[in-house]
């Protein structure tokens, strides 16, 4: 019964068992790559080890996983995500949705992890991001633009799942510099002002939908520069930045917008600047207070669908209503009755129709259960954990409750 060369292993699947916690000898095989704990009952990555002085001792638990790129630890019991992860420095995927984490730690949105391209932390109780820093208060004090602000800043990462948690908008929420996002999923949250997105040029897919909007309308603290980030370009400090509105002349969404969900809100109206979104293709306002359809949605031109059920409208006939999104916009253009209007809204439409405007070109897909390969034929566990070949553990699907005893002195 001799294991060889487990230091080696690569990837390691330990996912739909019954583990509360893992054995601290995992962490010695430190070339792993791929790491999959999800659908355990594990509640912790030794949080309590979470102090800036014993990162700075040394790397503790999981940091020593320095080559891993994948760690899906989703539906656990996890109340927080280690701060000396920021350590595993070539993170590509990380996923620990379905767990009871509140807060998020700031090194995910401050560029350490430079590869970090998918972030799922969707389904917790997340209502803010973590300072990290014994000495956040103070800095706080001594800044009162950011004490009610949470600022996203990802140079890497594409695709950001954060739905189904308890971010609401008396923090303002601001994307800043996340020239890779391509895909935001902020749902079923308790939002009531829209996000402010400055530097956000590949952003094709939003959704906001099931929060408490009113409007899509900025709130009145995200129209200034996050003042702890500087730009390329930008004279810094605070100011007016026309670019960070959902909508309008300078928005950097204009051209890239492809998709946005704002179904199940509390809205009232569709903005006339949406007509700036050049590319919007699909834009679902189902179940709002909406009681008329702004005839501006008739000269998108590239628009395919609009949905509108759900919303109290009573300008418009139900056979209108619902015919083809085409017909629609036929119909809702002939509503303009303002010339100069129309003259407009064509004129927006028309600016950039030789320049191409981006078609979908991302089509990031957010992982729901992670790295989950299930070419293992083999399903006995004194066969997988006994004669461990190769580069890869597979313990997944065992009904495991403790990590096997014989297989804890051969991972040093």
């Amino acid at each position: 019964m001799s294991i060889n060369n487990v230091t080696d292993l690569l990837t390691v699947i330990i996912r739909s068992n019954q583990l509360v916690e893992l054995p601290l000898e995992l962490f010695e095989c430190t070339k792993i790559r791929h790491l999959d704990i999800s659908s355990n009952r594990i509640r912790s990555l030794y949080t309590n080890m979470n102090n800036l002085d014993y990162i700075k001792a040394g790397y503790i638990g999981i940091g020593k996983l320095v080559d891993l790129k994948e760690f899906y630890a989703n539906d656990n019991e996890l109340e927080a995500i280690p701060l000396t992860l920021q350590s595993c420095i070539n993170l590509t995927s990380i996923n620990v949705s379905k767990n009871h984490i509140k807060t998020l730690p700031s090194f995910l949105f401050q560029n350490i992890c430079k590869r970090l391209k998918l972030i799922n932390a969707s389904e917790n109780m997340i209502s803010t991001i973590n300072d990290d820093t014994n000495n956040n208060n103070n800095n706080n004090n001594n800044n009162n633009d950011t004490n009610d602000t949470n600022t996203f800043s990802m140079s890497s990462v594409e695709s950001l799942d954060l739905h189904k948690n308890q971010l609401t908008s008396n923090e303002s929420i601001v994307f800043y510099n996340c020239p890779n996002l391509s895909y935001l999923n902020l749902s079923e949250n308790k939002l009531v002002h829209c996000p402010c997105f400055i530097e956000c040029s590949k952003l094709s897919r939003i959704h906001l939908n099931h929060n408490r909007l009113p409007n899509l309308e900025l709130h009145h603290r995200t129209h200034t520069m996050p003042t702890n980030h500087s730009s390329s370009g930008s004279t810094g400090g605070t100011g007016s930045n026309a670019n960070s509105a959902l909508f309008g002349p300078e928005s950097c969404l204009n051209s890239v917008l492809i998709e946005l969900h704002v179904n199940n809100n509390m809205l009232v109206s569709i903005p006339n600047d949406i007509v700036y979104c050049l590319g919007l293709k699909v834009f679902d306002t189902s179940n709002n207070n909406i009681s008329d359809i702004n005839c501006v949605l008739g000269f998108m031109k590239a628009l395919q669908r609009i949905s509108v059920e759900g919303n109290p409208i009573k300008t418009i006939r139900r056979t209108v209503l619902t015919e083809s999104t085409q017909n629609l916009k036929a119909y809702l253009k002939t509503r303009c009755a303002n010339p100069s209007d129309l003259l407009k809204y064509e004129t927006i439409q028309n600016a950039n129709e030789d320049s191409a405007v981006r078609e979908a070109l991302y089509s990031v897909d957010v992982v729901a259960s992670g790295f989950q390969p299930d070419n293992y034929e083999d399903n006995r566990v004194t066969q997988r954990a006994r004669d461990i070949t190769g580069t890869a553990l597979d313990l997944s699907k065992l009904e495991l409750t403790v990590f096997p005893e014989y297989v804890v002195p051969a991972l040093y």
